[in-house]
């Protein structure tokens, strides 16, 4: 956003020109707006002899800042003009541009819907050629163009503060490693899915779409929320939506008040916001229609409905960003009636492949090595679970890049497993993050590996209030805790969960099953833990008690325990001939021969679209 000037490019009928002199009189009524170094026009007659006429038009098209469309039938009939007229609207909803219908002659522009939604030059509502004085319908042109440049230049006057910059960059947690390089969120950012919801239905449509296609026909959506889960990237893609609403000249402000709950006006808020972010202009030198605040974790506001009544009327265009897609709580639901309502979805296979691709080329500097790309791709599908089911941590970009970097930077103990470490380095994350103090850490770590046997021993997945309660009364108790139960709840807030009945259960699967078996490995020297250890391993065809062995074996080092794990999986095949690979058992190979040759030998195929057609192929088996 520089102090340079506008670019004018005029889109116009020869004919016309000729006829009701439009460049001349155009040029004559804005050169006061040229003297003062706000603008410079360009047109088609600018162009030297020896210079590509299509080329040349083509390029000073795309560095407009503001489009004059001289419309008239001869106009509508022009393939050339035609051709203008559709990339002046292409890039005013791509890029911002702003796109002035002038009309020269009766014509039926009206017919053009695009069209229909930009205000027309009509002076005392008649076209140029009605008037019979022409200095009165000039003057009136250049003064509501003047009215467009001031608010443009005010934008491009506007600069993004060096603490708002290093705000959109930062990848936050991930870019504060022990690498080398620092990493920024735009070198290893991912688009993620979005799954678009039906509020009336109260569920999913179904239709799926890229974020990135979203953001950018994002003016199709004046009214956006944007749900996900905790650690599904909702900050990251609020950054990302930012600076690309920049490009677009639009004057976004990022707004998270969470602490507060909100609770200043939001008006207030969205200014202090903006002052914060912006410099070169005041808030109030800004045409509104062009800010576009971005609420995060509006979930948090105490008022929402207040604030959504603010934001629409002071605001065209604004984005909520919540955890849950339908947590918006209001009693007008005509109020959030026109809201288009989106999800993040976890990554899928391709976009993991394409997120781990990234971090090895920028984290680990190296060049794109396929073998260590595909290992570091089987590991985390392994950490997340993908290689068994459906998975057991959630495949957001957080998780993903969190166990990278705990298999790259950490030194593993030798009580557990490299994968069980980074398990464990993901709950003591949650909890540095909670603010739990180190020497406080074992202590909720003990907390819930006991909670986690209580829930198994009562075969629950969820708890009660008075269950909780009860519990927690107990170990109180026995292990002598003097920690307020709401102090532990609101520390354990991205472990635990606490639905809207109050019940709670573990907020992801494998913090579940890496506390149950840990409580398992502590006390494994016991006769009747080492029994229920035997029963689950006599039922490993049940999900739940394939992933506690899993989890215990990242735990435990105990010979014993290992060497029982390894005879039971031994033997789940004992029934099935081993394959001898002799010649009737290949034969199936020597019928596919022709079109497996075919599929190698393509002339097109490259390593790496090779590799995006199975990782996309992958992507509805292992989402």
């Amino acid at each position: 956003m520089s102090k340079e000037k506008l670019k004018i490019f005029i889109s116009y009928n020869h004919e016309d020109d000729e006829k009701y002199k439009l460049i001349k009189n155009f040029e004559t009524h804005t050169a006061q707006l040229k003297r003062e170094g706000l603008i410079e026009i360009w047109y088609d007659e600018e162009i030297d002899a020896d210079e590509e006429i299509d080329e040349e038009i083509d390029e000073n098209l795309e560095d407009a800042d503001i489009i004059c469309l001289f419309m008239s039938a001869r106009y509508i009939d022009s393939n050339y003009c035609h051709k203008e007229k559709k990339r002046a609207l292409e890039l005013k909803k791509s890029k911002g541009v702003s796109v002035i219908n002038i009309i020269v002659s009766p014509c039926e522009w009206k017919r053009d819907e695009e069209l229909k939604a930009i205000k027309a030059l009509l002076y005392q509502g008649e076209p140029i050629s009605k008037h019979s004085n022409p200095d009165d319908l000039w003057h009136y042109i250049s003064t509501e163009l003047r009215k467009i440049v001031e608010k443009r230049i005010k934008i491009k006057q506007l600069k993004i503060t060096e603490s708002q910059r290093n705000f959109l960059q930062n990848a936050e947690m991930i870019g504060n490693t022990s690498l080398e390089k620092t990493i920024l969120l735009n070198d290893i950012f991912v688009y993620p899915e979005l799954i678009e919801y039906d509020i009336s239905k109260k569920r999913g449509s179904g239709k799926r779409i890229d974020s990135k296609t979203l953001i950018r026909n994002i003016t199709d959506y004046p009214k956006l929320v944007i749900a996900g889960v905790n650690q599904s990237g909702k900050t990251s893609l609020c950054k990302i939506i930012f600076k690309k609403l920049c490009e677009k000249n639009f004057v976004p402000v990022y707004i998270q008040d969470k602490i507060n709950s909100y609770k200043t006006n939001i008006e207030k808020t969205i200014v202090r916001s903006f002052n914060v972010q912006y410099e070169g202009a005041n808030i109030t030198e800004i045409d509104k229609k062009r800010i576009i605040p971005i609420i995060d974790d509006f979930h948090y506001a105490e008022n929402m409905e207040r604030h959504i009544k603010d934001l629409s009327k002071n605001y065209g265009r604004f984005i909520l960003i919540v955890d849950d897609i339908f947590n918006i709580n209001v009693s007008d639901k005509k109020l959030i009636g026109t809201f288009k309502r989106f999800q993040i979805r976890e990554l899928k296979a391709s976009l993991r492949y394409k997120l781990i691709n990234n971090w090895v080329i920028i984290a680990e500097k190296k060049s794109k090595d396929y073998r260590n790309i595909d290992e570091k791709t089987r590991l985390i599908d392994s950490t997340l679970g993908k290689t068994m089911s459906n998975g057991i941590m959630p495949s957001y970009p957080f998780f993903i890049l969190l166990a990278m970097l705990t298999y790259e930077t950490s030194e593993i103990k030798k009580e557990i497993t490299s994968q069980g470490h980074c398990y464990q380095a993901l709950i003591y994350f949650y909890l540095r993050k909670k603010g739990v103090d180190n020497d406080e850490i074992d202590t909720y770590i003990n907390f819930l590996t006991e909670l986690s046997y209580y829930y198994y021993k009562e075969n629950k997945s969820r708890l009660t209030p008075s269950e909780f309660n009860s519990f927690f009364e107990y170990y109180a108790e026995t292990f002598l805790f003097n920690i307020e139960k709401e102090v532990v709840i609101k520390n354990l807030d991205y472990i635990i969960l606490v639905d809207s009945c109050n019940n709670y259960s573990f907020k992801y699967d494998y913090l579940y099953y890496f506390f149950v078996a840990k409580y398992f490995a502590d006390k494994i020297i016991d006769e009747e833990i080492q029994d229920e250890i035997d029963n689950i391993m006599e039922e490993l065809d049940l999900n739940k008690n394939a992933y506690i062995i899993i989890f215990l074996a990242h735990h435990s080092r105990n010979d014993m325990l290992l060497n029982k794990i390894e005879y039971i999986i031994t033997n789940l095949f004992n029934e099935y001939e081993p394959a001898t690979l002799k010649k009737f058992e290949v034969l199936f190979f020597d019928k596919q021969r022709d079109l497996l040759v075919n599929a190698v030998m393509k002339p097109d195929s490259t390593p790496e679209s090779e590799r995006k057609k199975l990782y996309e192929h992958a992507d509805p088996l292992k989402n």
